[in-house]
């Protein structure tokens, strides 16, 4: 379990180490937005099913019950109408991811929301910061239920998805963070896989989230020589044969160093990196 540091220079109590600690000792009843302008956006398609639909009108009333005061889904309606349903209800955006990962179940179901979600922002304020209610003494983060709740086989997916949603929103930190999360973002802001990866091994975390986080970052540089080699190579090949473009050494030279790295750490990075690697006119 990563441990936490503040915002301010005291440690807040139990009580208020989140913004609303008080609203969660209640059944939360999620609000009814009045027009189909306030819905969240159906989600993009992806390998898990097809995409999320918004309700263009949903009823107001005890029908909106949603979860317990542990935010759990009641009994009594199917997991897959509290998916639906929580999907959307704009009011719980911010503690969705929570709400999701908490009621966990493999199958494909609840990854499809996790891919629905993480294009919200306001889904994502909430990644490397203090969950909104703690239970027992080992669920303080996202990262922390993954590990608990989510079945072995997806644990690393699941990670990763968080760790990229977090990496491509930033958002500013409004509650207690856990403590990596600066390491994990300065590691995000650098211009050099080098740097990064400084800000990363030295990680106090257990062994996947330091991988993932390292793969994740990993993948993101690789994108970016990606796109300087593959730009050289289609200008190269439409240049005047007379005018050859100046090869990208410096770009080749760091996505090698990147792929030898993730081979040397055994990082989960997609196999058609290394094969772009290893094309002849790159090497």
């Amino acid at each position: 379990m990563a441990s936490l540091t503040s915002n301010s220079a005291s440690q807040p109590k139990r009580s208020s180490q989140t913004e609303n600690a008080s609203t969660l000792q209640q059944p939360i009843f999620p609000s009814s937005p009045a027009t189909s302008n306030h819905m969240v956006p159906p989600a993009l398609k992806s390998s898990h099913g097809p995409h999320i639909e918004a309700d263009p009108v949903r009823p107001t009333g005890e029908e909106d019950l949603l979860v317990n005061s542990s935010l759990m889904f009641f009994s009594t309606r199917p997991d897959a109408s509290s998916l639906h349903l929580l999907a959307n209800t704009p009011k719980l955006e911010p503690q969705a991811l929570e709400i999701l990962l908490r009621n966990w179940k493999s199958g494909g179901e609840h990854m499809r929301y996790l891919n629905h979600f993480v294009q919200n922002s306001t889904c994502c304020t909430a990644i490397p910061v203090v969950n909104w209610t703690r239970w027992w003494g080992t669920d303080e983060t996202l990262f922390d239920l993954v590990d608990q709740i989510v079945a072995e086989e997806e644990r690393t997916l699941v990670t990763k998805t968080l760790l990229k949603a977090d990496m491509k929103f930033q958002l500013d930190f409004t509650r207690l963070r856990a403590s990596w999360a600066d390491a994990w973002r300065l590691a995000c802001r650098q211009d050099r896989w080098v740097d990064a990866k400084d800000h990363l091994v030295g990680f106090g975390v257990n062994t996947r989230l330091k991988d993932s986080a390292l793969s994740v970052v990993a993948e993101d540089f690789l994108e970016r020589w990606h796109r300087a080699l593959e730009a050289w190579r289609v200008g190269n090949s439409t240049s005047l044969s007379n005018i050859p473009r100046v090869f990208p050494i410096e770009d080749r030279d760091e996505f090698l160093e990147i792929l030898r790295d993730c081979r040397e750490m055994r990082l989960d990075i997609a196999k058609s990196w290394y094969e772009y690697g290893s094309m002849p006119w790159l090497i």
